[in-house]
This record gives structure tokens, C-alpha cells and sequence, in this order.
């Protein structure tokens, strides 16, 4: 495996990111959008979350399923996924057919057409039933109160990504193509990142066919207020239907991605990371936690959240302090 990355820049600003690795005869693009649900606007969530949907229903040139047939027939993958800071829609398929990638890519940035209206009306469907689907799990219910309480002046990290079932349910075919629109079609605001068989300068040639010409316009991005430093600890607690089960969250609030803080250690480390100006204490008041503890580490939520399932009343109780940037939330969920 070559050790070089290879960046540059088309002059739309679509930015390119090549990784050659010859261990096998397959390539995996990756086209990252720098949009999420973190640029929506109250009365507006889940907009990003629906327009990756939409991205799957076709083109004015080829049709979703043909779309989905073609990637099929030669034996390859495709998927997207939405978070709070970006979407992203990826293609895995054998090298010789990455140029289906790249066509599928170049005409979904700019030629999505939202159309039928029927389409959108099934797709709100779709994303109401998952909505409901996610409610019937007693940790996004316990995640989304935890983003309510921790962000008071950032709405949109306050949000899920699938968005509120009211602004699901008023959502219109236009507020869908005008996010798609000011978002994708700008090349300046994606990425392009391929790593897999193939040859450098032969696929840079491919991009620049298929993407160069796109134009690129200003992005007109809603960028959240930062967020005030916590100066005490909140609890909340909620409880479901009777039942054995119970989880606690304890969350802390990350600093900025882009800072070296960002990168937090596990929690065996937590306790003794050597570092006093970065230092982190868990000051545990009970037992039994330590077997059962595990952390989620996402730029999603911007939170870093320690899970404790399985607890037995009384809940045990569990304050984490930092030294550096935050003072935590501690939550509860019973079920």
C-alpha cells in the first residue's frame, strides 16, 4: 500500500482526496456534503435527513432503480448517511466500474428532480415510520432529551437528525428542492475522497469530465450561534412503561472538532490521563459502574456521552469534572 494521499482542488472547489491501494481489485467512493442537520432552522428539521432519501428517487437522466440495478449488476454497494454536520453518499464496487460511480455522483449533484409528488409524499412515510420506530428505543428518547437540556442557545444540535414529527408532517417538495439546491449543487461545499485499485492521474482525468463543468454558486449556509460554557451540572430524568430495564447517560459537551481537546481517550484513561491542563476527573459516588460503562465518541451530537445500562435502583450517581472546557449533564432514563 502507497503511503500518499493525493489532494487537489477542480476549479469549481469541489475538492479531491486519492488513496491508491492495490490489495484488491475494488474502490470505494466517498462524496461528502458540508451539510447536516446542524444548518436547519427551527420549523425546519429532518430537511437534510429527507433530501439524502430524495437523492435515491432519480434524475431527469436515469431513474432510482436504475440507478440501484446498475450498481447491483456489477456486483457493488451504495448507501448514505445523514449526521448533524454533513451527508454523505458512498459507492463500493470492482475498479473496472468506478466510472458508474462517478456518473451516478455528478448526476445526482445536479439533476435531482423531486418529482413525482407522490414520491415525497411516500418518502414522508418512510421517514414518519422511522421516526416512530426510533421512539420505541429507550436510548434516543434519552439521547434527545439529553441534546435538549445540554444545548440551550445552538437549536440545531438541540435536534435529531431525523427532525420533529411536526416538521415532518409540514415539510413541502419545495423546502426539499431549495435545501438540495443551495447545498448540492455548489461544488465548493463537497468533498470527493476514492481509495482503492486504480491509477491516479487516469482517474483525476474522469473526475474533471464528470465534475468540472458543474457550476459552482455561493452557498447560502445557516451557521449556528456558538454555545455558552455549562457552569453546573443539570439531571433530568424520564421514565417508560414498567419494566427491568434501566440506563443513565452521563455528558459531557466536546470542544470545537477542529481543536486538539476534541480527541478524548476511553475510560480507562479518563482517570489518569497525564495531562494536568487537559485534565478530566470521574468522581464516582458508588460502585459497580466500571463493568459496564462504554462511551460514544461522534461529532453528531457534539456531546461525549458515557453509558451505564443495566443499573439497579437507586441509580448510582456519577459527576464528571473538567478542568478545561466543560462541566457535565448527568441523565437518567428508566424503563
Amino acid at each position: 500500500m502507497q503511503n500518499t494521499l493525493h489532494k487537489s482542488t477542480l476549479e469549481n472547489g469541489l475538492q479531491i482526496y486519492l488513496k491508491e491501494i492495490h490489495t484488491a481489485p475494488i474502490v470505494s467512493l466517498w462524496l461528502w456534503y458540508d451539510i447536516g442537520a446542524r444548518n436547519e432552522v427551527p420549523g425546519k428539521t429532518g430537511l437534510s435527513h429527507w433530501v439524502e432519501h430524495m437523492q435515491f428517487k432519480g434524475t431527469a437522466n436515469t431513474t432510482g432503480q436504475e440507478m440501484d440495478h446498475a450498481i447491483a449488476r456489477v456486483g457493488g454497494y451504495w448507501n448514505a448517511f445523514t449526521s448533524q454536520d454533513w451527508t454523505t453518499y458512498l459507492e463500493t464496487l470492482p475498479a473496472n466500474h468506478l466510472e458508474l460511480a462517478l456518473k451516478i455522483e455528478a448526476d445526482r449533484m445536479q439533476n435531482s428532480l423531486f418529482d413525482p409528488p407522490d414520491e415525497v409524499e411516500m418518502e414522508r412515510t418512510v421517514i414518519l415510520s422511522e421516526r416512530e420506530g426510533a421512539e420505541n428505543d429507550p436510548l434516543f428518547l434519552l439521547g434527545e432529551a439529553t441534546e435538549a437540556l445540554a444545548f440551550q442557545t445552538h437549536p440545531p444540535y438541540r435536534n435529531e437528525v431525523l427532525g420533529f414529527q411536526a416538521d415532518i408532517e409540514s415539510l413541502t417538495r419545495d423546502d426539499l428542492y431549495g435545501h438540495y439546491k443551495n447545498y448540492y449543487q455548489p461544488p465548493q461545499n463537497a468533498r470527493l475522497c476514492l481509495a482503492g485499485d486504480f491509477d491516479t492521474p487516469t482517474v483525476l482525468k474522469m473526475i474533471e469530465d464528470y465534475f468540472g463543468a458543474i457550476p459552482s454558486h455561493p452557498v447560502k449556509k445557516n451557521i449556528p450561534t456558538p454555545e455558552g460554557r455549562i457552569t453546573q451540572a443539570h439531571h433530568i430524568e424520564l421514565e417508560g412503561p414498567p419494566g427491568d430495564a434501566h440506563f443513565a447517560e452521563i455528558v459531557y459537551r466536546s470542544p470545537a472538532a477542529n481543536t486538539n481537546d476534541f480527541f478524548l481517550p476511553t475510560p480507562s484513561s479518563i482517570v489518569s490521563w497525564p495531562d494536568p491542563v487537559h485534565s478530566i476527573c470521574l468522581a464516582v459516588v458508588a460502585s459497580a459502574i466500571a463493568p459496564v460503562a462504554y462511551t460514544k465518541h461522534s461529532l453528531k451530537t457534539k456531546l461525549w456521552p458515557v453509558y451505564l445500562p443495566a443499573l439497579t435502583p437507586p441509580l448510582t450517581r456519577a459527576v464528571i469534572l473538567s478542568r478545561s472546557f466543560v462541566v457535565p449533564t448527568v441523565h437518567q432514563k428508566m424503563f
